[in-house]
């Protein structure tokens, strides 16, 4: 799954070496919607996997930044 740097820190600032699925960023007033639906969209991703326990491993992937032209 490709998710964000925001799910874990909105301001992208890197406090710990290793991340787990158990490392999340705040949900706040002040978060924005595209950092609100990547943390949900993983937390919903995890807890499908628990749940299911489906026959394959969830990779996420985490990158801090997106170089390229848009797709419009």
């Amino acid at each position: 799954m490709t998710s964000s740097i925001a799910s874990i820190h909105e301001d992208g600032h890197v406090s710990k070496d290793v991340y787990t699925e158990k490392d999340f960023n705040k949900i706040t007033k002040k978060t924005n919607g595209y950092v609100k639906s990547k943390i949900l969209a993983e937390q919903a991703v995890w807890e499908f996997m628990e749940n299911e326990k489906p026959d394959f491993t969830l990779v996420t992937l985490h990158p801090g930044l997106i170089v390229g032209p848009g797709v419009f």
